[in-house]
């Protein structure tokens, strides 16, 4: 269904729904990147062993989307 063919209601109850689902992706995305960080820092310190010159881990870190903080309201 179309968004024009929502009413006022639906509409906001979609959007929250999408935050929600937004929200939950983006916990498990932490908890992926935190299980990656430990791999690879595993891995690193293992390689580290073989050349005997340690380097900090470097993995990249993801930037959560800014959600608004405010919910939101039906204006009456």
């Amino acid at each position: 269904m179309k968004p024009e063919d929502l009413s006022i209601e639906q509409l906001i109850e979609a959007m929250e729904k999408t935050r929600a689902e937004i929200v939950e992706r983006e916990k498990k995305n932490q908890a992926r990147l935190k299980v990656l960080q430990d791999k690879v820092g595993k891995v690193k310190t293992r390689m580290d062993t073989f050349t005997g010159n340690p380097q900090p881990v470097v993995v990249p870190e993801i930037v959560p989307p800014e959600l608004p903080t405010s919910p939101l309201r039906i204006i009456r």
